[in-house]
Formats: C-alpha cells, structure tokens, sequence
C-alpha cells in the first residue's frame, strides 16, 4: 500500500522509533501484519533523505516486488551482488564502491526473505568499501520486516542468526496497535495464528463460519488469493475469457532493462473487457489508492491517439461510497543500482485471482484464501491478515495443519 486506508499520522508508537531512528540509532522494527511497518518505513525514508539527501539513503528491500512498494532497489543490487552463488568480499566495481562509500544510512525492508549468509556478505562489503571494521561499514541501518511472515529459500537461516546482525547492535522495536483489522477477536485469531496456535475456536471460524460464500450488493467479487502464480494467472484468463465481450489490449510502453521492470505488479499486457474484475495498482487520491479492486463497467475514446481507449473503472469503497474513474496511462521509473528503467501502462492488473506473494503489505477489503496448495512458512498467515474483517473473509480448503505447516 502507498497510503495506508486505516491511518493518516503516527501512532505514539510509531513517532518514538522515527525520533530514535532522527537520533542516527540502528534500528530493528518488526509487528504483525497491519501495524504501518511501511506506513512508517516511508516517514523514516523521507527524514532520513531529508537529513543526508537522497544520495547518501540506501532504500532497498529483500526481493523486486517489496523493493517497488517503496521506491528502491534489491538490496542485492545495492551491494554488487549479482548471482546467488557469487562470492564477494569486495564491492564489484568503483560505481559500487562509491556507492557504500557516500551511503549513511541504508534501508532493509522485507528482512524476513533475507538469510543469514546475504546479511553477512552484504556487511562484509560494506566494511571493506568503506574501510572501516563496524558491521556494514559503520552505516546507520534502519531494518524492518516480520519474521513470521514470508521466509529466506532456507527457512532455518533468518537473518538474525547471522554474525553480523549480532554485532551491529540493532536496536529493537515491536510495533503492537493494529490498524487493518478493528475486530478484536479477529486480531487475537490473527496473533496466535502467526505464532503457530490454533484453538477449537479459531478451527471453528475457519472451517465453518469463513467457509460459506460471501453475498455483496455490487458487482465486485473477493479476490482470490493462491500459493501459486500458475493458479493466478489460470483464474484471471478464464475469468476474462467468460466475458462474452469486445476485448481492449494495452501494451506498456518500456525503457530500459526487462529485469528492471519485471517486479511491477503492472503487466507489460492488459487485456480487459467490460465486466472484469482489475486492482489499482498505483495511489492516485487518499482513496484510489494502490490495492482498491473494481470493475471495467466500459472504455471511452482516449484522444490522445486513433482506435485508442480509456477503461472506465467503478470502484466499492468500504465507507460503501462508489467512485467511478476514467483510468488514465501512468509511468513508473525503476533502477536496480546500475541502470534505470521506467513503463508507462494504465495502472490496473486483472484481480479475480493473486497471489499470496504479491498480496505481502496489501490490504484487501474482500478477500477469498484458498489454502490448498500452501508450501511455505507464513502462507496461512500472509494470506489470512489481508482481510479486514472476518465478514468479508471467505476461506476454501482450511485443515489445522495447514497453520502448523505454515508457522
């Protein structure tokens, strides 16, 4: 999410570690899903910009997509590291170099994806372009993510258990107010859940009460959230394909490296019709935010070129306010540290079906979990905190191990 659809300013909570990140301490802050860890990782970036300049802030997060959510680059990237199995204990080349050498504060988000071997690699780089013995060479790290959530490849090799972690004196934060969900069962449900404990209670909601089918007024279905991207895309083309309707292709207009680009939740090609289920994939306004599903209800002449169109999309608010939008083309630049690329696409992406990977930081009003083919610590978890309410929560294929396999 770009803005946040539950809060608007710092929780007490929140503004302490901004003023302790303010003071040039290395923090760790973690809490479970929905509790502003990005809301508040983009306060810290803009002070932290604001302090040293842009140039002197590493933004980086631990994969592609985390990394587009908040405007930086992999933190791989950002080191030099340029194939899993490299061996680096220098920085690859001087641009590089340079880069550590005037860094003073670099950003690690999504460090539950990140292992232990990387953080050790990533700092010994750091000391040695900068010539200096302290984890990373001394910078200021501000380090944020949940380790109960989406794992490293090897899921017994967390960061925190790396060298480095232990000697840079991170300090540490556990963020507690909640602002996705409101209910207070849902929560607690949703705490013990990420921590591997399910009662008679939670099986109970699980299995039967978010089993049934959820009815809405409007046309907007819940978005289906699977394991894997081959079930995503097979729901999405058959969802389209049902839609006995003229079809409008948009073909994004890319500069620069396709690698660049491929994190972007906003496909390179659109294909819509009237009637499809699509996502906002950029903010717009503090309510056409990134995440807000709607519905192509029709295409209007887009003047700017011959046999071209806009999607007209009307969006559901959970204030239950309708907005109707002519979608209009949007541009998104990226750079993995050593190029930059932009893509310029009408900012929506078919939403019958995501996945639970992409769904990480999004808040999903209507939300349908299908647990079958869950293989990773964290999916259940994931997946299920998405939701706001346990009313708009629909859950297929739910067995109790399904949580202890994900925890």
């Amino acid at each position: 999410m770009e803005i946040p659809k539950h809060q608007q300013k710092l929780s007490t909570e929140q503004a302490a570690i901004l003023e302790e990140v303010k003071k040039g301490t290395s923090v760790f802050f973690t809490g479970s899903a929905g509790t502003g860890k990005s809301f508040l990782l983009r306060r810290i970036i803009k002070a932290m910009k604001d302090k040293y300049g842009s140039e002197a802030v590493a933004v980086t997060a631990s994969t592609g997509l985390a990394a587009t959510h908040i405007g930086g680059i992999t933190l791989n990237s950002f080191a030099g590291i340029f194939t899993s199995s490299e061996v680096a204990k220098k920085p690859a080349n001087d641009f590089v170099n340079t880069r550590w050498v005037q860094t003073r504060a670099l950003v690690i988000d999504e460090v539950s994806m990140v292992d232990a071997p990387l953080f050790d690699k990533v700092s010994t780089l750091g000391s040695t372009a900068r010539n200096r013995q302290e984890p990373f060479g001394g910078i200021q790290l501000i380090v944020t993510g949940d380790f109960f959530q989406l794992p490293p490849v090897k899921h017994d090799q967390y960061a925190f258990n790396s060298k480095a972690w232990r000697k840079a004196s991170l300090r540490s934060f556990n963020l507690k107010q909640v602002f996705r969900q409101r209910d207070p069962e849902f929560i607690a449900m949703l705490n013990d859940i990420r921590v591997g404990l399910l009662t008679d209670r939670y099986i109970q909601i699980l299995s039967d009460e978010c089993a049934a089918p959820v009815a809405y007024a409007d046309a907007i279905e819940p978005t289906h959230l699977y394991p894997v991207n081959r079930q995503v895309n097979a729901e999405n083309d058959q969802r389209l394909l049902r839609l006995e309707l003229p079809e409008h292709h948009f073909t994004a207009h890319d500069y620069g490296s396709d690698e660049v680009l491929k994190h972007l939740l906003c496909p390179k090609f659109l294909r819509l019709r009237k009637g499809a289920q699509v996502m906002r994939v950029k903010t717009k306004t503090a309510e056409l935010v990134n995440g807000v599903v709607g519905v192509v209800v029709g295409f209007q002449e887009d003047l700017s070129g011959p046999d071209r169109v806009l999607p007209i999309v009307e969006y559901s608010l959970m204030s239950g306010r309708k907005i109707v939008e002519t979608v209009e083309w949007d541009k998104w630049e990226r750079s993995d540290g050593r190029s930059t690329a932009s893509r310029t696409q009408i900012p929506l992406c078919l939403a019958w079906a995501l996945s639970i990977h992409k769904s990480q930081g999004q808040t999903i009003d209507r939300v349908r979990v299908d647990l079958n083919k869950i293989f990773a610590p964290g999916q259940t978890y994931v997946a299920l905190s998405r939701a706001t309410c346990l009313e708009q929560l629909e859950v297929l294929n739910f067995t109790p191990q399904k949580v202890s396999q994900s925890s």
